[in-house]
């Protein structure tokens, strides 16, 4: 059988299955007794909001055909139910979007109701459009429908109702009285595009558009993400960075911005601004090492304020906090960050006296920024999720030249032995 569900996968509960139309319905009603006589009316067969043939049945229908009815009347109740409540989820989410139409570029169209119905009163409409405005009571479970778990007080679709209805209306996260609400707008239907986008992932960092990550993403059990990040530094891969060695990453990366030697020579005190602090907090005494040596396994010590939130204080990565970055500062949606938006971002994330967080913010992502830009002054949405998991720099040091070091040459062999 078809589902009737939203667009969004849902399971449906066995009272919820079935579509009951054409001959399903004649040959439903056939088995019935009194509900026989229940037939769908012309106006809800041929109603734009649904499919043709499900069934105009109300609770006082199903009262009317008796005891003698039996499951038959009850599965036909929730299935009319489960559409009701989906028309009504519809008519809301048209009202929302008519109300903020300026982020609102994919419309839907509008549900109207029935000309006949049309400016009647709920008297005059009887059993009409009025039901698809919200959930009709009667469709609180029984006690026996879904056995002892089953609570008479939770709405269909919650858990322990008794069947699975849509998903709830639209989530309202901007509002006119707060213009910032309207400026920075939350993230939307995100569960459309990606499993769990609200959960911290350990190794991948998914985002709408690669919703298992990058297809070069070490195993389960290996790095994190945020670990990932540093090991493009650790050039031998054996855990451990030194003084040398991010000297050398950077002047992969600094080959982008300044020709031989003079990346070389930038390269000394950049790393040396990078590997002096790092060395510390990501140490494994709280004396600092002389050596600067920088220990990817405390990767997750560094993890400061005012940054993108998309890194936890343990190193998971949540899609949901990297999606909202684009989505708040991305005006116009061409999918990447403007310099002018990466400002905007820092100042928005700031957090009140954090002057060592945003400093370093400020550092990471103007270079990230000047480092993986387009010919168009714009850091990408893929370039900034590579810089999380490191796939951005490899695909940086083989474009300016150092093939030994990029994706294949570097990257693949250490995630074959779980050490990217």
């Amino acid at each position: 059988p078809s589902s009737a569900g939203p667009s969004t996968p849902r399971k449906l509960s066995s009272h919820a299955l079935g579509t009951f139309a054409g001959d399903e319905i004649d040959a439903t009603a056939s088995g019935m007794g009194g509900a026989a006589a229940m037939e769908p009316s012309q106006d809800k067969l041929d109603a734009p909001w649904g499919p043709p043939g499900y069934g105009d049945y109300t609770s006082a229908d199903v009262d009317a055909a008796g005891p003698d009815a039996g499951e038959s009347d009850r599965r036909i109740h929730a299935h009319y139910g489960l559409i009701s409540a989906q028309i009504a989820q519809a008519k809301q989410r048209e009202h929302y979007l008519r109300l903020h139409a300026a982020h609102s570029p994919d419309r839907q169209p509008q549900l109207e109701a029935p000309a006949e119905l049309s400016g009647l009163g709920a008297e005059a409409a009887g059993a009409g459009w009025e039901v698809f405005v919200g959930l009709d009571p009667a469709l609180f479970a029984a006690p026996d429908q879904d056995g002892p778990a089953c609570s008479v007080l939770m709405p269909p679709g919650v858990s322990g109702g008794s069947l699975a209805a849509p998903a709830p209306p639209l989530v309202v996260s901007e509002i006119p009285a707060v213009p910032l609400t309207m400026e920075r707008p939350a993230p939307r239907n995100l569960p459309d595009f990606m499993e769990h986008p609200g959960e911290p992932w350990v190794t991948a960092t998914p985002d709408k558009f690669h919703p298992r990550g990058h297809p070069m993403t070490p195993p389960e059990g290996s790095l994190t993400s945020l670990q990932q990040h540093f090991a493009f530094f650790d050039i031998n891969k054996d855990g451990v960075i030194t003084l040398g060695e991010c000297i050398t990453g950077f002047r992969f990366l600094l080959r982008r911005l300044l020709s031989e030697p003079l990346n070389t020579l930038a390269a000394v005190p950049v790393a040396l601004a990078v590997q002096l602090p790092l060395s510390w907090l990501a140490g494994d005494s709280w004396l600092p090492d002389p050596r600067l040596l920088v220990h990817v396994r405390n990767a997750h010590k560094v993890v400061h304020g005012s940054n993108s939130k998309a890194w936890d204080r343990s190193g998971h990565f949540t899609p949901a906090r990297f999606e909202a970055v684009l989505s708040k500062y991305d005006r116009d949606g061409k999918g990447g960050l403007t310099l002018w938006e990466v400002i905007s971002f820092l100042r928005g994330q700031a957090n009140l006296g954090d002057v060592f967080g945003m400093m370093a913010s400020a550092g990471e992502w103007l270079m990230t920024w000047a480092l993986l830009r387009d010919s168009k002054g714009v850091l990408r949405r893929e370039d900034m999720r590579g810089m999380y998991d490191g796939t951005a720099f490899y695909r940086l040091a083989e474009r300016n030249g150092y093939k030994h070091y990029g994706m294949l040459a570097a990257r693949k062999p250490a995630v074959m032995k779980g050490y990217a």
